[in-house]
């Protein structure tokens, strides 16, 4: 893992890992919580509290975590086939447990998780987008690729926007259907 200040021109340096060295695919900060969580492959979570020390947390789990996302109630994880899990307690210090959230569709896989406005917006294989409201209420919404894996979810201003295969490039007005298409000029897999 790697941190630097505020600017990008300034050096990088490495952080120290109280764990095993494996791969983390994705970050998020948890400002509930003041802590940085990292997660990836083989169920792997490491959580900083300032970015340079990191320590192995044991999801139980040994799929890959694919998605990592903060909201006041927990920090979810979400990986291959569909799972979502979530941590109310990551705290340095605290023995963390972790939660599986149901998913309602089976052999999903998440490649990314966000959270957006207080819910928690997660894309994924066959075209998925699921959508975890402050409620805990999990729902789907189609985003109309024709079963293309999804790779990532933003929102900028009033405005939603997921990549994914093929250089689709779909935007929602809501972070609801209907997802429009926008040209992006790659038809690349990914």
């Amino acid at each position: 893992v790697l941190s630097t200040p505020s600017t990008v021109t300034a050096p990088w340096t490495e952080g120290t890992m109280v764990a095993p060295a494996t791969t983390y695919s994705n970050l998020t900060y948890s400002s509930t919580d003041l802590l940085f969580v990292a997660s990836g492959g083989t169920g792997v979570v490491a959580t900083s509290p300032d970015g340079a020390t990191w320590t192995s947390v044991v999801s139980g789990e040994t799929i890959s975590l694919n998605g990592t996302g903060a909201t006041p109630e927990g920090v979810y994880f979400a990986g291959n086939g569909g799972i979502l899990l979530r941590s109310s307690n990551l705290k340095t210090g605290t023995p963390p447990t972790f939660t599986r959230v149901l998913n309602p569709v089976a052999n999903i896989t998440f490649n990314a998780l966000r959270s957006i406005d207080g819910n928690l917006y997660g894309v994924g294989g066959n075209d998925a987008i699921r959508v975890l409201d402050v409620n805990g209420v999990l729902t789907s919404v189609s985003s109309g690729t024709s079963g293309k894996a999804l790779w990532g979810i933003i929102k900028q201003a009033s405005t939603y926007y997921v990549v994914g295969d093929g250089g689709t490039i779909l935007t929602s007005p809501n972070g609801a259907a209907p997802w429009t298409p926008i040209v992006s000029g790659n038809s690349g897999t990914n």
